[in-house]
């Protein structure tokens, strides 16, 4: 921008070269004002300066704003994501305590002979201590006379007894008689020798079986049981504790032995 110097005064050399003292002579003091020299004033270059310096500042102020806006939103992302993970633990642990807590349980009790005689087989009690119906329920279980000195046999691979029932009530319980069985699953009654073990501590009589709650409003189920039994008046030792190990429950189909 133009100006004569007698409008806007005196500029100095170094900050304006085109404001020369020759020209501001002539600007001052010879002809008219349409012949005066023209000037340039060097007040617009460092008005230029600080409004480019004042419009980065603004841009910085903005970026950084929107550096944090979006941190935030990613912070606020990621809040959400841990309080809906959070909240979904919750829930699964809450359903999963009211679905044990409704679900239908049976419960087994080996209701072994006092007595050990060639017909004493016992009997196997079970008893539906949840709070739901078992539906089409399917019992497989076998009685055996084991060696003390041998690990309970867990496995159904050999000759069982099946029970079943349509409708297994909320605290009802029935009794389904044990027999020992042949290889062709026959019934047969115990021999003088594992009575005689049986009475000597040499063996102990082992009830093993797998109950299958085939559906409730939960799904399908299953349990496993075992119980044994040492018949000797004196101290002895049997090798029983897988039989312990062997009570699991489990929801789905049973795991394959």
């Amino acid at each position: 921008m133009h100006l004569p110097t007698q409008y806007v005064g005196y500029y100095c050399e170094k900050c304006c070269p085109a404001c020369t003292r020759s020209q501001r002579r002539e600007s001052d003091h010879g002809g008219t004002e349409s012949q005066r020299t023209p000037v340039l004033v060097c007040g617009r270059m460092n008005d230029d300066k600080s409004e480019r310096l004042e419009q980065s500042k603004i841009a910085r102020q903005a970026n950084r704003i929107a550096t944090i806006a979006a941190a935030s939103a990613i912070a606020a992302i990621l809040i959400s994501a841990i309080v809906g993970w959070i909240n979904f633990q919750q829930w699964r642990d809450l359903r999963g305590q009211f679905k044990a807590d409704q679900r239908a349980w049976l419960k087994f009790e080996f209701m072994s002979p006092e007595d050990v005689t060639e017909a004493a087989t016992g009997s196997l009690r079970r008893t539906n201590v949840g709070k739901s119906v078992a539906l089409r329920t399917f019992l497989h279980s076998y009685l055996k006379v084991v060696d003390s000195d041998s690990p309970a046999p867990l496995r159904l691979a050999g000759p069982t007894e099946t029970v079943s029932a349509a409708l297994t009530f909320p605290t009802e319980h029935s009794e389904s008689p044990l027999h020992i069985l042949n290889a062709d699953r026959s019934r047969r009654a115990l021999t003088s020798d594992e009575i005689a073990r049986l009475l000597s501590g040499r063996s102990y009589m082992l009830l093993y079986g797998q109950g299958r709650i085939h559906t409730d409003q939960f799904g399908l189920h299953w349990q496993r049981f075992c119980f044994w039994r040492h018949y000797s008046n004196v101290d002895t030792t049997a090798k029983a504790i897988p039989c312990v190990a062997g009570v699991d429950f489990g929801d789905g189909a049973p795991p394959k032995e």
